[in-house]
């Protein structure tokens, strides 16, 4: 039996929503993790600016400022948590809204797990872009459990 980790709540940042991670949601509650989901880098934005995470899951692709996904969502929020300030000049800007906020400090040191069902030149110019992280990961899709909770625990 592995040990719960009371009080910790993970922020999941996908815009297919929680419907299509039920199995890995019961799997994490059940370890004692509590879940924020947040549908667009808007929502995350706000949580990651009043409430500490220690860990991030974000897909790698989701809208930034309209209805279209893009392949830099992830790679854009994990660069503004970071407090990168320099980004790929190919990278589409960030939402005024969240260029003129920070996430609390706190946030800046999460453990961050990007979720890609692909890779395409897309992804691999925006994952290039960013230096290389500490407590930084990348997992394909659909999402194995087993992987998951290894990739939180090792990163943490």
């Amino acid at each position: 039996m592995s040990k719960r980790k009371e009080g910790l709540t993970v922020l999941w940042v996908d815009d297919d929503g929680p419907e299509r991670f039920m199995y890995e949601q019961f799997v994490l509650e059940r370890q004692g993790w509590r879940i924020r989901w947040a549908l667009n880098m808007l929502e995350a934005a706000n949580y990651l600016k009043d409430m500490l995470f220690p860990v991030v899951i974000m897909d790698q692709m989701f809208p930034i400022q309209d209805d279209e996904p893009s392949a830099w969502g992830g790679y854009l929020l994990l660069a503004w948590m970071r407090g990168e300030k320099e980004i790929d000049p190919a990278a589409p800007c960030l939402p005024a809204e969240i260029c003129r906020s920070e996430p609390l400090e706190g946030n800046r040191a999460a453990v961050v797990i990007i979720a890609s069902a692909f890779f395409d030149k897309a992804t691999s110019d925006a994952l290039a872009c960013l230096p290389h992280q500490a407590k930084t990961m990348v997992i394909p899709k659909p999402i194995h459990t087993d992987s998951l909770m290894r990739a939180i625990e090792g990163l943490r």
